[in-house]
């Protein structure tokens, strides 16, 4: 006996996002507000250690860097404790994993997060100081702050060396077009004449 298909379609399908594991720190909760300045100022003093220190060559390791920032025996809150570490996650997008933004979060609560562009977004909302530019804490603004160069992010490896090697196909291959073209255009103006 053959089954009976419905040709309805079936209305009580519905399709359900992936649950993500953490919630977004935002303006609107104090204690939120508290964590943000808490990663602010941990970034803040960071950087300006790489800036007097030097020694970051790639996002691997700035990410360590402010991951074990607060472990320095320097790092003392007010009530004579170490501060609470702050973690980040790379956000990498495009095949070769170019890093296009930062997670931020205390390593002790990671299910309350940021990203550096809302980390400032909120912290202006809440009338807490803090930076005018909203892409502060991005990969691009932070690439000047601590000095490191675009091209600090490719090792000179066989993808470079190849890159050199199309690089000087494509000048050959365009002066000999050119070439071409001349010539042509040449054969026409001489046939033109006669």
């Amino acid at each position: 006996m053959a089954a009976k298909l419905s040709t309805k379609p079936n209305s009580q399908r519905q399709f359900s996002a992936p649950k993500r594991t953490w919630s977004v720190l935002t303006a609107t909760d104090p204690k939120h507000v508290k964590k943000l300045e808490h990663i602010q100022e941990t970034l803040d003093a960071a950087i300006e250690a790489i800036q007097e220190e030097g020694g970051i060559e790639d996002w691997e390791e700035f990410k360590n860097f402010v991951e074990s920032f607060n472990k320095r025996p320097d790092r003392i809150n007010e009530s004579g404790k170490q501060k609470a570490s702050v973690s980040m996650d790379l956000v990498t997008e495009g095949k070769e994993g170019e890093v296009s933004g930062f997670v931020f979060y205390l390593t002790k609560d990671p299910s309350q997060r940021t990203s550096g562009v809302y980390l400032v977004k909120n912290l202006k909302q809440a009338d807490v100081e803090t930076k005018d530019n909203n892409n502060y804490y991005t990969p691009s603004q932070i690439m000047g702050l601590i000095g490191l160069d675009a091209s600090d992010e490719l090792e000179e490896d066989s993808i470079s060396e190849e890159f050199d090697k199309d690089q000087k196909f494509l000048k050959k291959f365009s002066l000999q077009l050119t070439v071409s073209t001349q010539r042509k255009a040449n054969q026409r103006i001489f046939l033109a004449k006669w």
